[in-house]
């Protein structure tokens, strides 16, 4: 039944993965081998099989974005400090808003 829920949701949403992590995280609890396993040849298994019956193809297409160059990596650098400050500063600013 378990491997079946998943299948379902792969199905109906054309999404195998989301159907997998869905029975593993919320209907069974516990990532056993042989669950694990099943659930996932079901989910495929229904996902191919939807997508040869229906025609069906991604709703998202996603494009490939080129890789920047390595000059681009310091101000990259610098937008990872900046944003790791602000998320301080954030985090801090809730906290204390908190205990007022």
């Amino acid at each position: 039944m378990r491997p079946g829920a998943g299948a379902g949701l792969a199905a109906a949403f054309n999404a195998p993965l989301a159907g997998l992590i869905f029975v593993l995280a919320e209907v069974q609890r516990h990532f056993a081998p042989t669950v694990f396993g099943a659930t996932f040849v079901a989910a495929l298994i229904a996902d191919v099989l939807t997508r040869l019956c229906t025609n069906q193809l991604p709703v998202f297409h996603v494009d490939i974005i080129p890789t920047p160059p390595l000059l681009a990596l310091p101000a990259f650098l610098g937008l990872g400090v900046v944003t790791g400050l602000l998320g301080i500063v954030f985090n801090r600013s809730h906290l204390g808003y908190r205990n007022a």
